[in-house]
């Protein structure tokens, strides 16, 4: 397992929406969002918001906003992704609303979704009916159903929306209710709040919102006639500035054109304008003080208002025209609905509501219970919850791929095993254990369980292509695997970069490995390599009267290779004997009807412990051993095999025996690398082909055939990503990582270019598809 020290730690979410000072009710919501977020999620590091900024305006964000993206600017929405991908960014709450992104409907927003490496959240702020009356209404429904396909859950605030995504095809299961957030407001008397607006003894009907041609507004002032006639007292308080594109396209003509209809009437007294953009808690305190509150918007298909929302969780008595959103907050009694663009019912509607003050304040108390599981304490949990859901489901239900290969691999199809990045990470003295990326990081030294893969891996490449440059890093391994090696024959694992020993003694897994890498370099080192390797590995072999199981299977592989040199030893013979007894004792112990393992929990490198099993059936004569070889195998590749491709058991979580399923992530290169080697050596004893069917599973795991699509070879470096997370391949380049992919490629290359095997890869390129 990498101990690069990658692990989950606190989450980090980003937002993306306008945002303050920009005038737009999505900025005001994306605002109280992240602040109710970052109120109540104690374990976030820090939010990130990424701010749209329309087109010609300059604003002045506060320190919140990391990112910038100009609205029409199309480069802007993917240097957005690239940013948030390179910031340890978890999750992704995306605002839609058609408006607010660059292109047509605002498909820009598409380039940035499509780019994003993490999970999103989708709060739509609009969801249109699926017709094709328009041009337009084609490409909007096409823009939405992708934003939705990029999404892992989309949020609705209308529960209608919820039946219009249906018909749109996005899967019932991504679609997620949560209201439409609201401040925490009291239940009064308004008579309390209006003298601090010159109302006292007023009755207040209100409008807030930024002005618009669609709002309906003049309706209302229509109304207003006759309500005057009834309540001379009476005034319409139309909050709120003109909207900032209203205004850059047509200047204040909608509102000029209001005030000559107050002129006209003679409502100069009973209509008031207030032409600004009031504060949060001024904008409460005027709800406070209003006695009704009235939207008269002009379009049924309107999915939310916050200004109703707001009014709701005021206990306004409210009137409304039947727009979607209002249909459903004010069912059963919680406010009035009157036909669009008709004046008079609004006006009787309000003397209705006046005249029956009794009947009015039922009303508004049926709206504020309503309205109590609106306000942003108890959203805020529904979102943080919604993403620590989504967070787990990527990290315990993995994408289903498709198996793609499509014929057996070949020498000539897989990559060149390149030694580039292993020497980059490798100094005069020994390999590095990490990377930060692709650049050696020396903060944590060297240890010794990777410079002894690494003398299996060099020695390995020279095997094969008789290359100075594995020659040469050969001589490097064994030469630390000596420093590290103490007087009485046991082993460091851990030096500093300034070559201080950091342990007393190593692991027994450390000892292990220590042997694997010794004995593979007695059989196959040149001349001198593999003396010095036989010098430590005979001054190693008495520390391995207690090991455990890891520790056990490490050392029969490297017991092994010293008996194919040295078939004739007897008591490394003995020990390998005394060693298999032991992981076949684990075996016994462990495994039940349903639970054929050695263990009763599935970690790190699984695939080693079968694998000495079946390098054990060479020099041990005993039926058990083989069987139980074969038993594992197929119950391991059983659980780290979904859809046709490898699916490891991931470090965070394990795989125990009493849960029904394993943890899917972190997965790690060296539990493919030990498949890879596991099933090529359960082929050269069976000769069943399916085991070469796993043998490529196995390594196309690095090259992206995994649950995630994604390639963990890097081939510009030579290197090999660290791990496969939910949110894709951890970028860091380490040693133990490069060692694994390169070990599995030259178990690749080895088998497939042996001879007697050109037949045998013939019948298996139609043996693997029959299989898949």
């Amino acid at each position: 397992m990498n101990g690069n020290g990658h692990g989950r730690g606190p989450e980090r979410y980003a937002f993306i929406g306008t945002y303050p000072p920009r005038q737009c009710g999505i900025a005001t919501f994306t605002a109280d969002l992240c602040r109710t977020a970052k109120a109540q999620f104690k374990g976030t590091d820090e939010l990130i918001n990424i701010a749209l900024t329309n087109e010609g305006k300059e604003y002045s964000y506060p320190e919140e906003v990391k990112f910038e993206i100009h609205q029409k600017d199309l480069a802007d929405y993917k240097r957005a992704a690239d940013f948030l991908n390179h910031s340890q960014v978890s999750l992704v709450c995306l605002q839609h609303e058609f408006g607010i992104f660059g292109g047509d409907a605002g498909e820009y927003v598409l380039s940035l979704v499509k780019r994003l490496k993490m999970p999103v959240v989708t709060t739509l702020h609009t969801v249109l009916e699926n017709d094709a009356r328009s041009e337009s209404r084609i490409v909007e429904g096409r823009v939405l159903r992708q934003v939705c396909q990029h999404s892992h859950r989309v949020v609705v605030m209308n529960q209608k929306a919820e039946e219009m995504l249906r018909t749109h095809g996005v899967p019932e299961h991504k679609v997620v209710y949560i209201p439409h957030g609201i401040p925490e407001l009291p239940f009064g008397d308004p008579e309390g709040y209006k003298e601090r607006f010159g109302l006292f003894g007023k009755t207040v009907i209100l409008t807030f919102g930024l002005l618009s041609p669609n709002k309906g507004i003049e309706y209302t002032v229509h109304a207003m006639s006759e309500v005057a006639d009834c309540y001379p007292d009476a005034v319409y308080v139309i909050l709120g500035a003109t909207h900032p594109e209203i205004v850059r396209q047509y200047g204040e003509t909608y509102r000029d054109s209001l005030k000559r209809i107050v002129s006209d009437l003679g409502l100069e007294s009973n209509v008031l304008f207030e032409n600004r953009f009031v504060s949060l808690k001024e904008l409460c305190e005027y709800l406070c003080a209003a006695d009704i509150y009235v939207t008269p918007y002009l379009s049924r298909e309107q999915m939310t208002s916050g200004t109703l929302a707001y009014a709701v969780g005021a206990g306004k008595a409210v009137i409304s025209t039947p727009y979607w959103y209002a249909e459903e907050v004010l069912a059963d009694g919680r406010g009035m609905l009157v036909p669009f663009k008709n004046a008079e019912a609004l006006s009787k509607s309000i003397l209705c509501l006046l005249d029956n003050p009794e009947e009015m304040l039922a009303m508004r108390e049926r709206a504020y219970r309503y309205g109590l599981d609106m306000v942003w304490k108890q959203v805020g949990h529904l979102y943080l919850d919604l993403f620590e859901e989504v967070l787990e489901e990527k990290r315990t239900m993995p994408v289903i791929l498709s198996y793609r290969s499509q014929t057996a691999l070949s020498t000539s199809t897989l990559p060149d095993p390149k030694l580039s990045h292993l020497a980059a990470l490798s100094d005069n003295f020994g390999l590095l254990q990490h990377a930060k990326y692709a650049v050696p990081d020396y903060h944590h030294g060297y240890c010794l369980d990777d410079n002894a893969r690494a003398i299996v891996v060099s020695a390995k490449h020279n095997k094969l292509y008789h290359s100075e440059e594995s020659v040469r890093l050969l001589g490097r391994y064994l030469s630390f695997t000596h420093f590290c090696q103490k007087e009485d024959g046991s082993f460091h694992n851990f030096v500093s970069i300034d070559r201080r020993y950091l342990d007393d003694v190593g692991s027994e897994d450390t000892l292990g490995r220590a042997l694997w890498g010794l004995g593979y370099a007695v059989h196959h080192a040149p001349f001198p390599h593999h003396i010095l390797a036989k010098e430590c590995f005979d001054r190693a072999v008495p520390h391995l009267k207690e090991t455990n199981l890891r520790g056990a299977a490490y050392s029969v592989l490297g017991l092994h290779q010293y008996l194919e040199r040295y078939p004739g030893a007897l008591d490394i013979r003995d020990i390998l004997g005394r060693l298999t007894e032991h992981i076949l004792q684990h075996y016994r112990d462990a495994h039940h009807d349903h639970w054929l393992w050695f263990e009763h929990e599935m970690t790190y490198d699984n695939g080693m412990i079968p694998l000495a099993l079946w390098l054990a059936t060479y020099h041990v004569n005993n039926p058990e051993v083989p069987r139980v070889a074969e038993i594992a195998t197929d119950f391991l590749f059983k659980w780290c095999q979904r859809g046709g491709h490898l699916s490891l058991v991931g470090c965070d979580g394990w795989h125990a025996c009493d849960k029904m399923d394993k943890a899917h992530f972190d997965q790690q290169p060296i539990d493919a690398c030990g498949l890879a080697m596991l099933a090529k050596s359960a082929y050269r004893f069976t000769g069943n082909p399916e085991y070469l069917v796993r043998l490529q599973m196995a390594f196309e795991w690095f090259l992206g055939y995994n649950d995630i699509g994604k390639p963990l070879y890097d081939p510009a470096t030579g290197g090999c990503y660290d791990g496969l997370t939910p949110d894709g391949p951890n970028l860091n380049e380490g040693a133990e990582s490069t060692l694994s992919f390169l070990l599995a490629l030259l178990n690749m290359i080895e088998i497939a270019s042996e001879e007697e095997r050109d037949e045998v890869w013939s019948a298996f390129s139609h043996k693997s598809l029959a299989l898949r």
